[in-house]
Parts: structure tokens; sequence; C-alpha cells
């Protein structure tokens, strides 16, 4: 089934979910709920991630703070060191599952694959009581990065890909102290 083709029973048009979404909503006081399933039981599904500078988690509340978000990084030379953190919010798991995050460099042959070799490889287990719960969790990243380029930051519950959020790497131009930012 593809993912244009799923509806709902209220009639709304699914095609923003991924996979086999199942949708249903119901309207009280104009307000709508709505709850959404992966449709397979067991089956672990992304409600958000970010990769950035650093994931606070108050020690009080639980609460995380994400700090300085970014989708692309600057470097004067390749290779280049780099360090961030990726945080993350899971649902729709059953039990323990294997929570995996992964930097690869983009290659057609490999993206969305586990066959590209890992620039950094970050793995913790992550235990759902239920699959209603939401599970949050942060990696803190230590990569080489070869060359300018794209590449991918790939989260994995078990072997299903739950995201593979692009990251691009761009060379700066000039010398240290010559003015220009980055």
């Amino acid at each position: 089934m593809h993912v244009a083709d799923v509806k709902n029973d209220a009639g709304f048009d699914n095609s923003n979910t991924f996979g086999c979404a199942r949708f249903a909503a119901t309207r009280r006081c104009g307000i709508v709920f709505a709850l959404v399933s992966g449709g397979r039981y067991g089956r672990a599904v992304l409600l958000g991630n970010g990769a950035c500078d650093f994931v606070h988690r108050d020690p009080g509340t639980g609460k995380n703070t994400i700090l300085g978000t970014f989708s692309a990084f600057h470097a004067r030379s390749f290779p280049t060191s780099l360090q961030f953190c990726v945080y993350f919010a899971i649902t729709d798991g059953q039990g323990e599952q294997l929570i995996r995050l992964r930097v690869v460099q983009a290659r057609e042959a490999f993206v969305g694959t586990q066959e590209a070799p890992p620039l950094a490889e970050f793995e913790m287990p992550m235990n759902f009581d239920n699959p209603l719960m939401i599970a949050e969790g942060r990696a803190h990243i230590r990569a080489t990065i070869p060359e300018p380029g794209i590449y991918f930051c790939e989260l994995y519950a078990g072997d299903s890909l739950l995201m593979s959020r692009r990251m691009l790497a761009i060379q700066m131009k000039g010398k240290a102290g010559d003015g220009e930012g980055g």
C-alpha cells in the first residue's frame, strides 16, 4: 500500500504520514482530538529529532532543552573532527528495542541501507513499557568528516530505519582570522 492510498474513516488524507499509519479523529467542542498509530504494533515511530550543539536534560523536571540546531557545518579544511548531539522522541514501540544512530557519507547505493560504512555509530537499548509512551533520547556524536559533501544521520529501531537526516559539510574559503564567518 502506498502512503497516498491511506485514508481514515473521517476522510482525512494521511499522505503526510509515513508507512501505513492509521489516523483517527473525533471532534468535541470545536477541538480535534487525534490518535496516530504506526499500524503495526511493536514497530517504533519517530516523532521528532534534531541535530544540535547540545541537549540539556533538567534533572528536576526531566525536560530536554535543545541548543543550537543545525543542518550544515563549516570547516576550513578536511578531514575535520565534528562533535554534536542528536535529540529524538520515539513512540509505538513494544518491549526492548536497540536504538542505533549512524553518521554515513552519502552514496547513491547506500542511502537508507545498513551497508554504508559508518563514520560514527551510537547504540542504546530503549524499553517501551507500552506503545503509548513517548521515549526521548539523546546521543553525543564524534565523527571525522573526510571531505565536503552530503552526509546522513540515520536513526534505527532494530533493523527499521526511522529517519535519515541530511547534513551538509561545507568548505569555508579563506584562512583563519581573515574576517570570513561560517
